[in-house]
C-alpha cells in the first residue's frame, strides 16, 4: 500500500481508505426504551474502547508505518513508551508537546506535503467481544484523530482516515476473532496533506482526542436517518415529520434474508409525555403517530425509503423554548420481532432569509453568538460533557443565544446538548488554509477533501434542530472548491442557509470587502471585525437587485486580554437596522495550557511556553472566560447589551416604568420585575413591580406610585444631608429555576442617575461604623509632597506622579510579535513615555507647586503638573501634556501609598473593572473589595481594575493604627487602587511572575483611553482617545 509514490499523509486526493458512509451518530439497541433514552450503560451492542492504550511515538511517520506494517507478517510490536489515555492528546499527555500558529503553518513545507520530522504515534488496544456478536457486522467508531490515522486489526490493515474534527467507522467484521482476544492498532500521523486545511488558529496537538467503540448490527441494519420536521402553522398547529431511512445489507453473512424478509421500518414521533418509558412502561406512553412501510429484501447494498408523519399539534422548537421529539425507528422482521431500533430527537422548526433578514419561525430574530473553540487546560481537544455543559450554562446566563463551531464540527453531544438547552448553531467545515489562502480553495487536488468534510458534515448533523447555518468553512479564499461544496450542500440539505465568510471578500487576498459577491456560495453576508461605520454604510445602501441577504459578522469584538472595548456601538447599529443581525464574538474560552512555574504554581502556557515555533505568543488568548470557565469582566458589557428587555425611565418623576419585550418568541410571565431607589449608592427604598405578561415586540407601561413617594422623600432630605445623588434601578430575574439558571438570576437591569442641583462633593462617609471618629482633615501642600492630618492620625502621600503610561492591553500592542509599527503602544515606547521622571519642582507665587516631567530615557518633555489647594480646600491637579505626544493611554496622578492599605470601596461603576467604551455593562452603586481582589489575572498581564464614573473611594489600613483614606470629587472620575505598578506589570509575560507589593499604586485619572479590540479588529472610537492637551482634577482628601 505504501510506496515511493504513495503516502498517504501526503496525497490530498485521497480522503479515506475503506471507511464506511457517514451517518448521524445513532446506535443501535434492543429494545424501544434504551433506543429512546441512548442508553448505552447496559446496551449489549456498544463496547467502549475509551481508556488507556499502550503507546509508542515516533519521530517519522515513515518510521511509525514501517514498524506497524510488518504486523501483517506476523512481526510484533517493539516496547511501547507507556500508556496514554484516550479520548486525549499525546501532545498534551507527555508525549511531544502542544505548538501554536495563527495564520503560519508550523513547518515550512508547501502543500501538500507535511514536514519529514513528522511526529507519529501508535496506539494498541487489545479487547474482546461478546460471543453472540459472531456473524453480526461490528463497526469501529473512532471518534476524532488529528491528524490521519490509520487502522490495523489482528496484523491485518483495515482503512484510513482525514478530517481531524469529524468521525470515521470501519467494518471489523471479518478482522476480528471471537475465540480470543484482538489486537487493535492505530497509526496517527501528527500533520498531513490534511494540515493545510486544518490552519485553523489553535494549538496543534495530535491523536485519538475523541471517543473510539465498537458497536455491532444484524446483517440487515439501519444505516441512516434523516428527519425533518417542520411546522405547518404556528405555534400549537400541526406539524409534519419528514423521515428518510436507509436500511443496509451485507453479503458477506451466511444468513437467508429471503426467509425472513419482507422486512418493516416503523417510525414513531413522542411528545415530552412520552419520555415517562423511563418510570419502567415498555410501551410509548403516548405515542403521538406511526407508520409502517414495508422493505423488500435486496442481496446486496442498502435501500432508502421516505414517508411523513403529520401530528395534529406540535409545539416550535427555539433558541428561547428548545421544544424537543423523540422520533423511534424500528427494523422488524416478518414476524414483527425487533431487529434493530434505533432514536434520536428533533425540533419542529423553520429557517429562511427573506427580505435581508434571518427568519426563524417566520420571525427575525438577533444572533447573540459567540465563537467556540473545543478547549480545555489540561486535556487539550478532548473536551467533557462536564466542560460542554458548563459553557453552555454560562452562555445562557450571559444573554448568549448562538455559537459558531469555529473552525470544526465538534463533537456529537455538543450538537444535543445545543438542542437540549436552546442555543443557535452555525455548524462550520474543518476547512482552512490560511498561510495558503488564494491557493488551496483553487488546488483541485483538494477539491475531494472540500466536497468530503462538508457533505460528511452535514450527514452526520442534519438532524439537529438547533444548527441553522451550514459553513463552509474559515479563512479560505473563495475559488472553485467551494462552488463545488456548495453545490454539494445545497443538494443535501435544501432546509438550511449557507454560510461563507471569504465568499465576500475581494477575488484575491483578504484585504478588502465586496459585500455583493458570493451569492451562490452564502446566503449571508458574514464579514469579519468589520468597523461600525462599515456595517452601517451598508445598510444604509441600496442592495442589489436579488440580494436579500442580511448582514451578520461572523466575528467581532475580539475578546483578547482586557478587551471588547466599543462593543456598545456595535449594539447601537444592530438595533437600530432590521438588516443588522448581530454577530458572533471572538471568542469564548482563553486557550491557555495549566503548566507549573519553576516555583511550581500553576499558570496557564501559550505560544512558545513549550519551545514551540515558530510561534504567534498570546494570539491563542482571547476569549471571554479564562481557561477554567471563569467569565472575564467583558461578560458583564455583553450581557446588559444583549439582554431581552428594554428599559424606559425617562418619566420617572410619574412614577411609569416601560418595559419593552425583546425576546424573540417568549413573553415575561418567567420573570419577576423588581425596582429600588438609591441615594449615593445605597439603596433606601425596594419595590415588587407588578407587570403583566408583556408579549414580544410589545411595551407595557406600569406607573409606580412608591416611586413618587420616594423620590419626594429623599429629595426632602437632600436638604440637610450629604448626599447628592439619587439613582432609580429596575431588574428582571427568574421567577423559578430553569434548566440553565437558578431562580433570582438577573436577566435585565437598568439604572437612571438623577443628577440633583447639589454638586458640591461628598464631605462626609454615607455609611459609619461604632469606632469611626470623624473629623475634618488637614491638607498641607509642598514641594516634598502632601501631607494629612486630622488631630489623630496623618499620613504622607508624597508628590503627585504624572501618570500618562499603563501596561499595555493586547489591544494596545502584541508584545514579542511581529507587525506591531501601526499600534497605540508601539508610538508610546517610540515616545518614552514608559518611564517618565519628574525632573524638578517650582513652588509658584499662588501657592501651588509645578513639577516637570521628562521621559527618563532621553529627557523628552512630557509635560507638568500644577497641584495646590483651591478655595474650598480641594486638591486642585492641572495636567498640561505636551502637544508633541502621541494619544496617550491615560492623563491623570498617581500615588503611591507606603503601608497596606487593603479595604477598598467605592461609589461608582463596578463591581468588575471597567473603561470608558466598555461600561455599559457595569451599574454606578457602592461597592466593596479588597486592593488584592482588584487583581484581574490576565493570561498575559496588563493593565487592569480601573473604574469609571467614581465619585468618591476609600482606602483602608489596619496597621500600625486603622486608618482610612477618602477622596471624592464632584466630577466623576476614573480609579485603580492595586499592589502592582503599571511598571512592574509591564515587565512581565506570565501570571506565575506577579508580585504584589505591600504599597497601594492608587491611579487617578480625568481621561483614561478605551480599551478597544485593535489586537484583531478596530481602533477604539475617536471619542474614547486621549489626545495631549490640558486636563483637570479636583479631589477632596480626608482621613478618617
Amino acid at each position: 500500500m505504501l510506496t515511493d509514490f504513495f503516502r498517504p499523509w501526503a496525497s490530498p486526493e485521497t480522503t479515506s481508505i475503506n471507511r464506511l458512509p457517514m451517518r448521524p451518530a445513532l446506535l443501535p439497541y434492543l429494545d424501544r426504551y434504551s433506543a429512546i433514552k441512548a442508553d448505552n450503560t447496559s446496551n449489549k451492542l456498544y463496547q467502549s474502547l475509551d481508556g488507556d492504550w499502550d503507546f509508542k511515538v515516533f519521530d517519522t511517520a515513515d518510521e511509525a508505518f514501517s514498524e506497524v506494517d510488518g504486523l501483517t507478517s506476523g512481526k510484533k510490536m517493539a516496547k511501547f513508551d507507556g500508556s496514554t489515555e484516550v479520548p486525549g492528546n499525546w501532545t498534551a499527555q507527555g508525549f511531544g508537546t502542544p505548538h501554536y500558529t495563527n495564520i503560519r503553518m508550523p513547518f515550512p513545507e508547501l502543500p501538500p506535503q507535511p514536514p519529514a520530522g513528522n511526529q507519529s504515534g501508535v496506539y494498541r488496544r487489545i479487547f474482546g467481544v461478546p460471543g453472540f456478536w459472531k456473524n453480526r457486522r461490528v463497526v469501529l467508531h473512532l471518534g476524532g484523530a488529528e491528524s490521519m490515522a490509520m487502522i490495523w486489526c489482528n496484523g491485518e490493515f483495515v482503512g484510513m482516515m482525514k478530517d481531524s474534527r469529524l468521525e470515521s467507522e470501519f467494518d471489523l467484521s471479518a478482522n476480528l476473532d471471537f475465540s480470543k482476544e484482538n489486537e487493535l492498532v492505530v497509526l496517527v500521523t501528527r500533520y498531513s496533506d490534511s494540515s493545510f486545511i486544518e490552519d485553523q488558529d489553535q494549538w496543534w496537538m495530535a491523536g485519538l482526542h475523541r471517543s473510539v467503540y465498537l458497536y455491532s448490527t444484524d446483517r440487515i441494519y439501519i444505516q441512516d436517518v434523516a428527519v425533518t420536521a417542520v411546522p405547518l402553522s404556528g405555534n400549537g398547529g400541526p406539524g409534519k415529520l419528514g423521515i428518510s431511512v436507509e436500511i443496509g445489507s451485507d453479503s458477506r453473512t451466511d444468513k437467508d434474508f429471503s426467509k425472513d424478509g419482507p422486512f418493516t421500518v416503523t417510525a414513531s414521533l413522542s411528545d415530552h409525555q412520552g419520555i415517562q418509558l423511563v418510570n419502567g412502561s415498555s410501551e410509548p406512553a403516548s405515542g403521538l403517530c406511526n407508520s409502517n412501510w414495508i422493505l423488500h429484501n435486496r442481496e446486496h447494498g442498502g435501500q432508502r425509503i421516505k414517508f411523513e408523519l403529520q401530528a395534529e399539534s406540535v409545539q416550535l422548537w427555539s433558541h428561547e423554548k428548545p421544544e424537543l421529539y423523540d422520533v423511534l425507528i424500528e427494523l422488524h422482521d416478518k414476524m414483527g420481532n425487533i431487529i434493530e431500533c434505533t432514536g434520536l430527537k428533533t425540533g419542529f422548526r423553520t429557517v429562511e432569509i427573506k427580505d435581508n433578514q434571518l427568519l426563524l419561525n417566520g420571525r427575525a430574530v438577533m444572533v447573540k453568538g459567540v465563537n467556540r473553540h473545543e478547549h480545555e487546560d489540561v486535556r487539550g481537544k478532548a473536551v467533557t460533557r462536564e466542560s460542554m455543559i458548563a459553557d453552555i450554562l454560562l452562555m445562557k446566563q450571559y444573554n448568549f443565544n448562538a455559537v459558531r463551531t469555529s473552525h470544526y464540527p465538534n463533537c456529537n453531544e455538543w450538537y444535543d446538548l445545543c438542542d437540549r438547552f436552546g442555543l443557535l448553531v452555525v455548524d462550520e467545515a474543518n476547512i482552512e488554509s490560511h498561510q495558503f489562502y488564494n491557493e488551496v480553495c483553487r488546488d483541485s487536488r483538494y477539491t475531494a477533501a472540500f466536497t468530503d468534510r462538508v457533505g460528511r458534515m452535514i450527514k452526520r448533523d442534519r438532524n439537529h434542530p438547533s444548527i441553522i447555518f451550514w459553513s463552509l468553512g474559515n479563512e479560505s479564499g473563495y475559488g472553485p472548491n467551494h462552488e463545488a461544496a456548495a453545490g454539494l450542500a445545497r443538494g443535501l440539505d435544501p432546509t438550511r442557509p449557507l454560510h461563507y465568510e471569504g465568499a465576500v471578500r475581494a477575488e484575491w487576498g483578504q484585504d478588502e470587502y465586496h459585500y455583493e459577491r458570493g451569492r451562490s456560495v452564502t446566503d449571508v453576508i458574514a464579514p469579519m471585525y468589520a468597523p461600525v461605520e462599515e456595517i452601517i454604510e451598508w445598510a444604509e445602501s441600496e442592495k442589489p437587485e436579488g440580494d436579500d441577504r442580511p448582514l451578520i459578522l461572523c466575528e467581532y469584538s475580539h475578546a483578547m486580554g482586557n478587551s471588547n472595548g466599543g462593543l456598545k456601538e456595535y449594539w447601537d447599529a444592530f438595533k437600530k437596522y432590521d438588516c443588522l443581525q448581530g454577530g458572533f464574538i471572538w471568542d469564548w474560552v482563553d486557550q491557555g495550557i495549566r503548566k507549573q512555574s519553576p516555583q511550581g504554581d500553576d499558570y496557564w502556557a501559550y505560544g512558545g511556553d513549550f519551545g514551540d515555533t515558530p510561534n504567534d505568543v498570546d494570539f491563542c488568548i482571547n476569549g471571554l472566560i479564562w481557561p477554567d470557565r471563569t467569565p472575564h469582566p467583558a461578560m458583564e458589557e455583553f450581557k446588559k447589551l444583549a439582554q431581552p428587555l428594554e428599559f424606559d425611565l425617562s418619566d420617572y418623576e410619574c412614577g411609569i416604568i416601560r418595559i419593552t419585550n425583546r425576546y424573540d418568541f417568549t413573553d415575561t410571565s418567567h420573570l419577576l420585575f423588581h425596582c429600588s431607589l438609591m441615594l449615593d449608592g445605597f439603596e433606601k427604598m425596594e419595590l415588587d413591580l407588578d407587570v403583566p405578561s408583556v408579549l414580544p415586540d410589545e411595551t407595557a407601561e406600569i406607573k409606580v406610585e412608591g416611586i413618587i413617594d420616594g423620590l419626594k422623600s429623599l429629595e426632602e432630605g437632600l436638604r440637610i444631608s450629604s448626599g447628592r445623588e439619587i439613582s432609580l434601578f429596575v431588574s428582571a430575574r427568574l421567577r423559578v429555576q430553569t434548566a440553565w439558571g437558578a431562580a433570582g438570576h438577573t436577566v435585565a437591569w437598568e439604572q437612571r442617575v438623577i443628577p440633583l442641583e447639589n454638586k458640591a462633593p461628598i464631605t462626609n462617609r454615607p455609611y459609619f461604623r461604632p469606632d469611626d471618629k470623624v473629623s475634618d482633615t488637614e491638607v498641607e501642600v509642598s514641594a516634598e509632597g502632601i501631607r494629612l492630618s486630622n488631630g489623630r492620625a496623618s499620613l504622607e502621600l508624597g508628590a503627585p506622579q504624572l501618570s500618562v503610561w499603563r501596561a499595555p492591553t493586547d489591544n494596545d500592542i502584541i508584545r514579542n510579535l511581529e507587525g506591531q509599527e501601526e499600534k497605540p503602544g508601539y508610538a508610546w515606547f517610540k515616545a518614552g513615555i514608559d518611564r517618565i521622571k519628574c525632573s524638578g519642582n517650582t513652588a509658584l507665587t499662588d501657592g501651588y507647586i509645578s513639577s516637570e516631567w521628562v521621559t527618563a530615557a532621553d529627557g523628552k518633555p512630557v509635560g507638568d503638573i500644577r497641584y495646590g489647594l483651591d478655595d474650598d480646600g480641594a486638591l486642585d491637579l492641572i495636567l498640561n501634556l505636551d502637544e508633541s505626544l502621541p494619544e496617550l493611554p491615560r492623563a491623570g496622578v498617581r500615588f503611591a501609598l507606603q503601608n497596606e492599605f487593603e479595604d477598598l470601596c467605592w461609589y461608582g461603576r463596578g463591581q468588575k473593572e471597567n473603561y470608558p467604551d466598555r461600561k455599559a455593562g457595569y451599574p454606578i452603586k457602592f461597592w466593596q473589595s479588597s486592593v488584592t481582589g482588584e487583581y484581574v489575572p490576565y493570561i498575559l498581564p496588563q493593565e487592569h481594575g480601573a473604574h469609571c464614573d467614581t465619585r468618591w473611594f476609600e482606602l483602608e489600613r489596619s496597621a500600625p493604627e486603622r486608618l482610612r483614606l477618602r477622596v471624592s470629587s464632584a466630577n466623576p472620575f476614573i480609579f485603580s487602587a492595586l499592589h502592582t505598578s503599571a511598571e512592574a506589570i509591564d515587565a512581565l509575560t506570565h501570571t506565575w511572575q506577579v508580585k504584589p507589593e505591600k504599597k497601594t499604586f492608587v491611579s487617578i485619572d480625568a481621561a483614561h483611553r478605551g480599551v478597544g479590540t485593535g489586537a484583531c479588529g478596530p481602533d477604539i472610537f475617536e471619542d474614547y482617545r486621549v489626545e495631549p492637551g490640558r486636563y483637570q482634577l479636583k479631589l477632596r482628601l480626608q482621613l478618617f
